[in-house]
Formats: structure tokens, C-alpha cells, sequence
């Protein structure tokens, strides 16, 4: 977010006063931002109006004209720019192309800390938190692990194998994201505060939640969705057989995400959710290694192999693969990155496609072909 372009600071201020309308979640927000061309403009429509938008019913049009406060919402802008929030809109370049496929992405994302190009290859790791010591110990090894091999670890900050994860990779001097299921200014312990202090210092904390939101459960699943969402797979450590992190699991299936679960004694209560998915198609995981044999592109060095095994590139092509080569790239941004406009940018794809260099994937988003 800049905050010094004002048509930035107008659509966040759009973004925030429909958000607090009653019935108004991520997939309203999205019709109504399409049909009107932005979340600012989607702001003081007529009744009429919102009635027309495909998928808005007259029940929530009508509570739309109802609640809708401007002037809440740019009060509400001023105190997240005095905290020194980030902001991503999901209209934004930097938004984090890896969200831009799944359901219901979040419109908003606030973070600290910062989000870079080298998080693009992220595995999250969650877990118990009743964790028993082994759990954490494993957790802890597994983010130290990748840490140093340059991958970042998401998880989302609770206490056991979350904790340990961000831990780990902290150890290991690598990046590590922790997603919320509160606001950013939630009033953490003087412990928790210098965790959330340490993550922002090497990689970003992240909440698609505003101002003054408390920890909450029915805030959990959402919280999921984007920790399995910013990965490229997910590891479970230890779940009891009703545990949220078998959310997030499923959450990583939908998304055609890879989903790795550690297993565990069978008496264990602790080891019933990943026994259950191991049988149910989860790939077992012993090592790091088994992350890196279903997910090659992900091993340190892969991509310089694969980058000096393509002849004849022109300069603009080897940027092109340098770029995929540490996941997928929208082409927007892409473009935005090259200095190019997309209409230059594609030919340049396509043609590095037809020789089987790049495959188009979903959200307008290329990747290296392995």
C-alpha cells in the first residue's frame, strides 16, 4: 500500500466500509467490486443498483444501504496507517499470487514485517497444540531443515507445533510467515509479542482481520485457508482426530495443495488425524526429504540445473525462467517486474510454452515445467 497515492488509500477505504456490512464476506465483496469496477466506486450505489449485481440478493442489497459507513471505514484507514500496517489488496501487484486461485481469497491482507519473492516457495507446517514433545521436536527440526535449505514455513502461531515450527526456522536462519486468526493488534502476552517481533524481523506476520478483531474460533477455518493457500504444501505433525489442523489439510487438498502427514502410534491420541490421512492418500512423511521427491522444483539448486539447461535463450527469456524457477508468476506482475506491459510480456511466455520451458496454470499464473 502506498499511502501516498490517494486512489490506493479510497480503495482500501471502499474495501473496509462494505467489508463491515452484515452478509458482505470475500465472494460479495468480489461481485460487487467487478460490477462497479472498484470497492470505492461499489460505495453509496442505489438500492436499485446493488438489486442488479449478479449474485447480490435484495436482502443484502438492501442491508448494504443500511450499514454502509464511509466515514467509519477512512477513520478506520487513518489508525492502521499510524500503526505502520502493510496492506495488500488483492488487486494489488503484490499480493501473493499463490491466493489469487483459491476460494474465497481474502480481499484484504494487513501484515508485518514483509512479504518477498523468496516466499513464493513456502511450506506450511501445523499441528496439536497439546503437542507432546516429540511433536515440537520434529516440528522444530523439519523448519530448521528447510529454513536452511532457503524455503519459507508457514504456520499460524499457536501454542505446540505452530510454535515450534516458526522456532525452527527462525534456528535455521530461514523465513517464516505466522497467519493471525486476530487483528494485528491483538494484546499479546509480553512472550507472544516478542515471537510475533522475531517473525516480522525475518519474514511477515499476516491477518485478514481489522482493527480491534479478537482471537475468536469461528476465525480459525479463515485463518486456515490462507496458511494452506501461501504454501506450495502442507506438513501435519500431530492431530487428535477432531483437531483444526485437519482444516487446514483440507483446506490444502481443495487448493491442490501437497499434504504430508507425519505418522504416530495408533494408541496415540495425538497421531489419529494424521494416521487418518495417511490413509486416506496423504503422503507419509519420515524426512524432508519426502517433501522434496513430490515437490522437486523445490530443492535447492533445481532451478539453476534447469535454467543453464535451456539453450538459446534471449535476455528477456532468461529472466522470464529465473523468475518461474522460484514458483509461479502472475503475469502481471511479471510484467511489472520485467518493466514490460503484459501485451510484450505474453509472446514471450507463449513461446517459451511452445517449446516446453513454461506451462500457463490457473489465475493467469506460469510455472517452470518440470
Amino acid at each position: 500500500m502506498n499511502w501516498n497515492d490517494s486512489k490506493q488509500i479510497d480503495e482500501l477505504t471502499g474495501y473496509l466500509a462494505l467489508m463491515a456490512v452484515s452478509g458482505v464476506g470475500p465472494v460479495a465483496l468480489a461481485k460487487l467490486t467487478k460490477a462497479f469496477g472498484s470497492a470505492d466506486s461499489a460505495c453509496g450505489q442505489s438500492l436499485s443498483a446493488y438489486i442488479e449485481v449478479a449474485g447480490i440478493s435484495r436482502s443484502v442489497a438492501s442491508t448494504i444501504v443500511a450499514q454502509l459507513d464511509v466515514d467509519r471505514a477512512r477513520a478506520e484507514v487513518e489508525k492502521i496507517q499510524k500503526f505502520n500496517w502493510g496492506v495488500m489488496l488483492d488487486t494489488s501487484v503484490d499480493y501473493p499470487g499463490s491466493l489469487l486461485e483459491i476460494r474465497a481469497r481474502p480481499p484484504i491482507l494487513f501484515y508485518l514485517g514483509s512479504y518477498t519473492e523468496a516466499d513464493i516457495t513456502a511450506i506450511a507446517i501445523v499441528g496439536s497444540r497439546l503437542a507432546s514433545e516429540a511433536g515440537r521436536g520434529l516440528a522444530h527440526k523439519i523448519a530448521s531443515d528447510l529454513g536452511r535449505d532457503g524455503i519459507t514455513v508457514v504456520s499460524g502461531l499457536a501454542h505446540g507445533i505452530d510454535r515450534a515450527a516458526h522456532r525452527g526456522a527462525l534456528s535455521g536462519k530461514g523465513r517464516t510467515i505466522a497467519v493471525l486468526g486476530s487483528g494485528l493488534d491483538y494484546k499479546f502476552s509480553p512472550s507472544d509479542r516478542k515471537q510475533v517481533e522475531a517473525i516480522a524481523d525475518s519474514g511477515a506476520v499476516f491477518s485478514e482481520f481489522t482493527l480491534g478483531t479478537p482471537t475468536l474460533p469461528e476465525n480459525f477455518p479463515r485463518r486456515n485457508r490462507i496458511i494452506s493457500g501461501l504454501s506450495q504444501g502442507v506438513v501435519v505433525v500431530e492431530a487428535a482426530k477432531k483437531s483444526g489442523a485437519l482444516l487446514t489439510a483440507r483446506n490444502a487438498l481443495d487448493q491442490n495443495r501437497e499434504l504430508f502427514a507425519v505418522p504416530g502410534f495408533p494408541g496415540s491420541r495425538q497421531s489419529q488425524g494424521t494416521n487418518g490421512l495417511i490413509k486416506q492418500g496423504a503422503t507419509l512423511f519420515t524426512e524432508v526429504e519426502d517433501i522434496y521427491q513430490q515437490l522437486p522444483r523445490l530443492r535447492r539448486g533445481v532451478s539453476a540445473r534447469q535454467v543453464r539447461s535451456f539453450e538459446n535463450l534471449t535476455p528477456v527469456e532468461e529472466k522470464i525462467v529465473e523468475k518461474v524457477t522460484a514458483g509461479p508468476q502472475q503475469i502481471d506482475s511479471l510484467s511489472v517486474e520485467l518493466g514490460l506491459s503484459v501485451s510484450e510480456t505474453l509472446p514471450t511466455l507463449l513461446a517459451l510454452e511452445l517449446r516446453g520451458v513454461v506451462r500457463e496454470i490457473s489465475g493467469k499464473r506460469f510455472s517452470l515445467c518440470e
